[in-house]
């Protein structure tokens, strides 16, 4: 429950932000409609959870494990998500976006599902074809600047 309540404690400071964005003339929206409708979108979600969790009369389960071990084991995808999300961040100046997010993508997959040699095959599939698509479309269809790094 208190989770729910600081995401939409934060999810209120962000959408007093966003009332911040300077307006522009070239657009026809304006800048401030994308993360209204983010902030709008986990805020209905975060809502969910907080009813959900004053409902739920179930008690947490404890494990056997608490402290460090148990919150690494516990919590050991999450970390590794992290962390995979962290390269993808500083590859970026250097490999640029399509061979960091296809890297990013490929790992975050094998990290997440199946680690055998059909999977490795279909992961790589998924990630080339995903973040290609992707970026033809913010480059072309969109016409937004993606990051090129120094190799590609």
């Amino acid at each position: 429950m208190l989770t729910a309540i600081i995401l939409l404690a934060f999810c209120g400071l962000a959408f007093a932000a966003t009332f911040a964005i300077p307006k522009t003339n070239y657009d026809s929206l304006g800048a401030e409609v994308w993360p209204r409708f983010v902030i709008a979108a986990v805020s209905f979600f975060s809502l969910i959870y907080l009813i959900e969790s004053i409902f739920d009369k179930e008690s947490p389960k404890t494990g056997a494990h608490g402290g460090v071990v148990g919150f690494l084991k516990k919590y050991t995808n999450a970390i590794l998500c992290y962390v995979l999300f962290g390269l993808f961040v500083v590859l970026l100046p250097y490999i640029g976006m399509l061979l960091s997010g296809w890297m990013f993508v490929f790992l975050m997959l094998t990290v997440i599902g199946k680690r055998t040699a059909k999977s490795a095959f279909i992961h790589l599939v998924i990630s080339v074809t995903a973040v290609a698509g992707l970026w033809t479309l913010f480059t072309f269809g969109l016409q937004v600047m993606l990051p090129e790094g120094v190799i590609f």
